[in-house]
């Protein structure tokens, strides 16, 4: 047997066994980095829907009752939505300003007419979309 060939076959027996290790690390990483940012993605979605839910109750109940307290300013509004929740992508969860932080997934937030209408912004964060909302204060000439 020619001693040249042989060995030339055994760097092919070493060469596929290393191929299927490196993919199979490929993998497992290529999961974990999916699934970590599917749920930065659902944090920062969730902080803007909560964040969305409370101004609707906080300006509905206002309708409602008068008296009801209700934030002056768009720091009082992110004051009564953060609860100590960070970005997915570090920092604060809300921030003033009515477009949020693309690079964090911060919610922008903005009020006008002395807190009765609040803009929020979900960022575009990693593949969600920009989505803005406008909560408006309803009127005596409107109803529920």
């Amino acid at each position: 047997m020619n001693r040249r060939t042989y060995q030339h076959g055994n760097a092919g027996a070493l060469f596929l066994p290393t191929i299927g290790i490196l993919t199979v690390v490929g993998l497992v990483l290529f999961s974990h980095y999916e699934r970590s940012a599917r749920r930065d993605m659902a944090h920062a979605h969730s902080n803007f829907t909560e964040a969305l839910r409370a101004a609707q109750l906080s300006l509905t109940s206002r309708t409602i009752d008068e008296d009801a307290p209700l934030p002056a300013n768009t720091g009082e509004w992110i004051a009564l939505f953060n609860h100590h929740t960070e970005a997915p992508g570090g920092g604060p969860a809300f921030i003033v300003n009515k477009k949020g932080n693309p690079a964090t997934g911060a919610v922008g937030v903005a009020s006008t007419n002395f807190g009765t209408e609040l803009h929020l912004t979900r960022p575009a964060f990693q593949i969600l979309s920009e989505h803005q909302s406008v909560v408006k204060s309803l009127t005596e000439n409107e109803t529920l």
